[in-house]
């Protein structure tokens, strides 16, 4: 029982959800402002700013972000990993 309503619920939120994203194009808004002449405007302002620039440089680096977001997609998942195992070996120790 228990399994069909944790189903019922999943199907009931996966449909919500699906209502949502399909008509998210006719309710959102295009940005007053074009996304380009914001972006000039502030590399207008940092450009002044060598020490800023420097900082976002190195922070907005693409191979600098990739590798960060794999190093922390590795250790997310070498943890959920270990979170498994122990709950295995623990559900196989308790005969659950």
């Amino acid at each position: 029982m228990p399994f069909l309503l944790l189903l019922l619920l999943a199907l009931a939120v996966g449909f919500v959800v699906g209502l949502i994203v399909w008509r998210y194009p006719g309710i959102a808004r295009p940005s007053p402002a074009p996304p380009l002449a914001t972006a000039r405007k502030v590399g207008e302002r940092v450009g002044r700013h060598p020490r800023l620039r420097a900082f976002l440089d190195a922070r907005l680096d693409p191979a600098t972000a990739t590798g960060l977001a794999l190093t922390l997609a590795l250790s997310s998942q070498s943890a959920e990993g270990c979170c498994s195992e122990c709950s295995l070996t623990w559900c196989a120790q308790t005969r659950i």
